[in-house]
Order: C-alpha cells, then sequence, then structure tokens
C-alpha cells in the first residue's frame, strides 16, 4: 500500500508500464523530475530536470497557476516523450496516524479504517482519498500508519496531470517518498526525519522505514538563512533562533513517550538520530545552522545511498543539489525496492 491506490484504480495503467520509475514532486518552489535505469547491475539516474517556479505557482501544496504548471508539464512530457508518471502530495496538506485493524483481507482492512476515519481526521470519507501501510502486528490485529489528503487537492493533481498528457500511475505522500530515499532499506531504527522547505518544515518519525508520524511547522529555510532575524521578530510563533531544535525535541520526547505502546522496532526503539533533507541545504550557511541546532546526532541525508555506490556511477546532479531531490528519487525508487 502507501500509494494512494484509490485514486489511480480509475485510470488503470498496462502492466507493463505501470512499474514505471519517472517520477515527478510538484513543490512550492519548482517542478522536479527524475527517471532511473538499470545498468551494468546497478540503478543509475538516467535523466532529470528541475524548473524553479518565478511566481507563486503553488502555495502551501495548493496548486494556484494552473496554467504555468501545465505548461511545465508538457514541456516536461514532450522533452522526455512521456505518457506515465509518479507524483507525489504535499505532506502540509495531508494527514497521517497510527491506528489498529483486524487480521483481515486488505479490503476488510479498508473497510474497517472508513468506519473509525473520521475521528482521526478532520474530513468526511466522502471529502478525502487516503490509503496505508501495515507497519507492525500482534496477535489479533495489525498496526497501520494512514495517509488521508483532501479528494479535491488529489483531484487537482490529477487534472493537471491530464491537462499535461500524463497519466498518473502512483501518488504518495512526501514523507513517505522522501523516506525511501533517506533511510537505508532494512534499517529496522528509528529516525526523526526533517524535511526543510523554504517557508516551512515536514518532520517525521520513521521506524523500521515505516511513517509513523508528521507535523508541519511554518518556518523553514527563510529562518535558517537569516537566524538572527528570527530572534528579533520575537513573534509568537517564533521560538528564537533554535526553533528547529526544539520542534525536534519536542518530536523525539513524543515518540520516545509513545514508543512503548506501539513496540513497533527491535532495539530500545528511540529515536537517537535526526537526518535532515529538502531545499536549502547545498547553502553552506543554512547547512551549518542546522548542524549547530541539531548537534552531533544529525546528518544530511544521502539521497543516493539506496541508488548506487558512488564507487560504480557518480550522478550528474552535484551534492549541493541533490538535497532537494530526496521527495521525487524516492518515488523513482518504488520500482526497485522489494518486498513492497
Amino acid at each position: 500500500m502507501g500509494t494512494l491506490s484509490k485514486v489511480t484504480k480509475h485510470f488503470p495503467t498496462p502492466g507493463f508500464l505501470a512499474m514505471s520509475s519517472a517520477s515527478v514532486n510538484i513543490s512550492n518552489s519548482a517542478l522536479r523530475f527524475i527517471e532511473l535505469r538499470e545498468k551494468n547491475g546497478s540503478v543509475q539516474v538516467y535523466r532529470y530536470n528541475e524548473d524553479l517556479f518565478k511566481k507563486n505557482v503553488v502555495s502551501g501544496g495548493e496548486i494556484k497557476d494552473q496554467n504555468t504548471l501545465i505548461s511545465l508539464l508538457k514541456a516536461l512530457r514532450e522533452k522526455y516523450s512521456l505518457n506515465f508518471i509518479n507524483a507525489s502530495l504535499p505532506q502540509e496538506q495531508g494527514f497521517v496516524y497510527v491506528t489498529t485493524a483486524p487480521k483481515v483481507s486488505q479490503n476488510e482492512i479498508r473497510e474497517s479504517l472508513e468506519f473509525e476515519f473520521e475521528k482521526n481526521v478532520p474530513l468526511s470519507i466522502d471529502q478525502s482519498v487516503f490509503d496505508f501501510d501495515i507497519i507492525g502486528e500482534k496477535e489479533n490485529e495489525y498496526q497501520v500508519t494512514v495517509y488521508a489528503f483532501p479528494k479535491k487537492l488529489v483531484d487537482q493533481y490529477v487534472s493537471v496531470l491530464h491537462s499535461a498528457g500524463l497519466t498518473p500511475v502512483s501518488f504518495e505522500p512526501e514523507s513517505r517518498a522522501l523516506s525511501r530515499a533517506a533511510v537505508s532499506w532494512g534499517d529496522d531504527q528509528t529516525y526523526i526525519l526533517v524535511h526543510l522547505k523554504e517557508f516551512l518544515t515536514n518532520i517525521s518519525i520513521v521506524s523500521d522505514e515505516k511513517i509513523i508520524f508528521t507535523s508541519t511547522i511554518s518556518k523553514g529555510v527563510r529562518e535558517l538563512r537569516d537566524p538572527e532575524k528570527s530572534v528579533e521578530l520575537k513573534d509568537e510563533s517564533f521560538e528564537g533562533r533554535e526553533w528547529l531544535k526544539n520542534e525536534v525535541s519536542k518530536t523525539k520526547h513524543y515518540w520516545n513517550d509513545y514508543h512503548a505502546k506501539l513496540s513497533l522496532s527491535e532495539g530500545d526503539g528511540m529515536a537517537h538520530k535526526v537526518i535532515v533533507c529538502g531545499e536549502g541545504l547545498g547553502e553552506e550557511k543554512v547547512s551549518e545552522e542546522v548542524l549547530f541546532q541539531l548537534g552531533s546526532e544529525t546528518e544530511l541525508a544521502n539521497v543516493w545511498k539506496n541508488v548506487m555506490s558512488f564507487d560504480s556511477h557518480i550522478p550528474e546532479i552535484d551534492y549541493e543539489d541533490s538535497f532537494r531531490y530526496g521527495e521525487v528519487v524516492g518515488l523513482a525508487l518504488k520500482q526497485f525496492q522489494k518486498d513492497l
């Protein structure tokens, strides 16, 4: 699961194309594309593209200028002869929660989740699109992560892609896609995943490669680029220069308190390490500020760790630019990940 299959079931795709790795991420600041291919026994970057938005095309995950975005997507389709595409959905517009479900078939699990849905999400089931991942199990029940988005938003993304001549194969929340790129496959430890954007930050808990929790903060690279300004503002929405440290600390305490109930991962299950990815990290000032606030138990994401070894292939995308490609790399990697 985890691909919002309810959206794409109405747009059936030929089987031999359903595993295409061609993927796009539509962020507030840019349209990013990547396609991976297997070559000489390893996965490599086949082609990629980035179009930075020059005006308010997308804001808060909502598409504000459909015509501009459709034009960019059409140009992308024509340049690379694309037909089918994987796409991400903006985490700031979504809802994520953990619950339990009986050990029954996938369809019956979905029905049981629909019954409890409106207790967890401030939308009616008719106004929503949701999917789920099984993240653990006990004797008589599964533990599941549920991802939900407003149907109106998903319909907007589907409409824009169709208007550009592209057929969506799958949709995934940004957090799910990013975790596939940033956390090593087979790693059952628990991490705090920080996804930076220009004006906001998404923070997720990833345990045993599965998303458990997400939150969105209305501060981002802008404040990290000029940390002293954050202190000067003294606004109620700011917590001084170390706002990122404070938010990550709150998330870590939340998880470590909550973990005992879930018992999902082996070892102590505590979140010790922070992985950071996203926009702005290619700027020395921003990356230094992130490491200053978050300390030694922090790593800047290597988005290629599940794609290739640098011993066999060096991608054309520069290291400083690679942080911006985390979500779209994760989308493209789904084709190559085993045991989904």
